[in-house]
């Protein structure tokens, strides 16, 4: 074993003792729980550590596994790591207003969103000159109430963006029924519902485009990131270049894209 193996197996044991010295029994009753914590475990903190001390703390081997499995997890063909929730959803809105994509959403046109939702779901719709159109949402679960979807939709709208939220999945089976109905596109913002499911499969698996977030108060966190997922290869290899203001390296079909731009 190299010296450098040898240290990097003395810090993986030091990272795993200190987190030991901070596990408590827990005693239901008497115990209490904060309302945020980490949730991640010594072993992934070590390999936080390792990606430092081997000085690659960009885009690599980790990142790629990590979208590997999150997609596998939630059940779609692909996935593209970002730096935020926010970012996610800019990017995700970006790829349906881009010139590339057929019926592309154009400047002006309007995107159906509840009312109760964090300002990163509003702001990227206005960031790409589309038109956010706030409806009311159910009292039962405070997801999107389909009804007032109806209601909202004009000649110009163009596609509906349901919250799932606090982990309460919207009523995808009906929100699905009307977009199809009327030509629109999904984007489902997960961000606060990692795993939930509506009728059996998960949420982010319904729509056209996905977004997850990992901040920390999230159920999954690498402290700070964002996920956007899809079964569309086109809208997937879009959103990495995107992400890489226009890199095209690595894309699976980077020559149409080059062509394009």
């Amino acid at each position: 074993m190299t010296k450098e193996n040898e240290i990097k197996d003395e810090i993986k044991q030091l990272v795993k003792d200190y987190f030991s010295l901070k596990t408590s029994k827990f005693i239901p009753g008497e115990t209490k729980i904060p309302l945020n914590i980490p949730s991640y475990s010594w072993e992934e903190a070590y390999e936080a550590i390792e990606s430092i001390i081997t000085t690659w703390v960009t885009m690599g081997e980790k990142v790629q596994k990590f979208e590997r499995k999150f997609a596998d997890y939630v059940g779609v063909e692909n996935a593209v790591m970002v730096n935020s929730g926010s970012t996610a959803n800019l990017l995700a809105l970006s790829v349906l207003t881009n010139p590339r994509i057929n019926n592309r959403i154009q400047n002006g046109e309007e995107i159906i969103t509840p009312a109760i939702t964090w300002s990163t779901t509003v702001f990227p719709i206005i960031n790409v000159n589309a038109m956010p159109v706030l409806v009311d949402v159910d009292l039962d679960t405070y997801t999107i109430d389909t009804t007032e979807i109806e209601k909202a939709i004009t000649d110009k709208t163009r596609a509906i963006m349901p919250v799932h939220i606090l982990g309460n999945p919207c009523n995808m089976k009906e929100i699905m029924e009307i977009a199809e109905e009327h030509g629109l596109f999904v984007v489902e913002d997960c961000c606060e519902a990692h795993g939930a499911e509506f009728n059996g499969k998960k949420v982010g698996t319904f729509g056209d485009i996905s977004t997850f977030s990992f901040f920390f108060s999230h159920h999954i966190s690498t402290i700070e990131g964002g996920m956007i997922l899809s079964n569309n290869d086109e809208y997937t290899e879009l959103a990495k270049s995107l992400r890489a203001h226009g890199w095209i390296r690595e894309l699976k079909n980077r020559n149409e894209i080059g062509k394009k731009y």
